[in-house]
């Protein structure tokens, strides 16, 4: 949103920034509710373990 300011025709708004902000907190506890769901299985657990390193 920031860059926004610099490029013709566009602009800043801070109920954009706001609309990416609360995008982004969804997005990261969407993120967290699903790797805490497939930690629970042994399959999750393992194919966390094989691709995390």
């Amino acid at each position: 949103e920031l860059t926004q300011q610099f490029i013709p025709g566009r602009c800043c708004d801070i109920w954009d920034m706001a609309a990416d902000c609360v995008g982004a907190l969804i997005g990261i506890g969407v993120y967290l509710i699903v790797r805490q769901t497939v930690v629970q299985f042994e399959f999750g657990r393992t194919f966390i373990a094989r691709f995390s390193r």
